[in-house]
């Protein structure tokens, strides 16, 4: 803001200047510097900013490092490219360890960040068909689905679903979301063939 000073010429003006604040900027200095003796005329100085600069950290939880990110106040990081990590799938950046907060990239930095990525267990499932033709196995993420996959054909036989135990008691649910590591048992049916009765008339002669 404006001072006014009301001093004849030469004489120590005496005053502190403060320095001034800016979200985002750090003061350095004033332009011209204020005299330390009353100026010959008004004055006006300016006070000058340097845009602040903010590390964005990735902590990738074992992980393939990603490298920190150096950016200006107002500036919106770069997405980096996924992490990989044997074993996981990768579920997002995260600004908090409870995985509640995902990040948003399309916001502007304010000031330091850390951001951890959030890994979810890849389980694999396996499919046992008997003599049937085999499945392979697949991976799953954790919580996620698994879909079913193509049925498995034995000559013969008819396939009658997937169950949970060799004994075909219990049938998997594909909606049951996958919690650990799966084996799967295909049920199989004989396959029934129509049957025809042939009846041979001899004409008197032996049966």
């Amino acid at each position: 803001s404006d001072l006014e000073v009301n001093l004849p010429s030469g004489a120590t003006i005496g005053l502190q200047l403060g320095e001034p604040a800016r979200t985002g900027y750090t003061f350095t200095g004033w332009l011209p510097v204020p005299p330390g003796t009353m100026p010959a005329r008004d004055l006006e100085v300016t006070a000058q900013w340097e845009i602040n600069t903010y590390t964005v950290n990735f902590e990738t939880g074992g992980g393939t490092s990603i490298p920190a990110q150096t950016v200006q106040f107002g500036i919106k990081a770069t997405e980096p490219d996924v992490p990989e990590k044997s074993g996981y799938a990768f579920a997002g950046w995260f600004t908090d360890t409870g995985y509640t907060k995902p990040y948003d990239f399309d916001a502007l930095v304010t000031g330091n960040l850390t951001l951890y990525a959030k890994w979810l267990v890849r389980y694999t499932v396996s499919f046992e068909t008997g003599e049937g033709s085999p499945v392979d196995d697949v991976k799953v993420n954790e919580g996620g689905r698994l879909t079913p996959p193509d049925q498995p054909e034995w000559e013969g036989y008819v396939f009658s679903g997937w169950y949970l135990d060799e004994e075909f008691t219990t049938p998997y649910d594909f909606e049951t979301a996958v919690t650990g590591n799966l084996t799967l048992y295909a049920k199989w049916t004989e396959e029934v063939k129509t049957k025809y009765t042939i009846t041979f008339v001899t004409g008197g002669g032996s049966s």
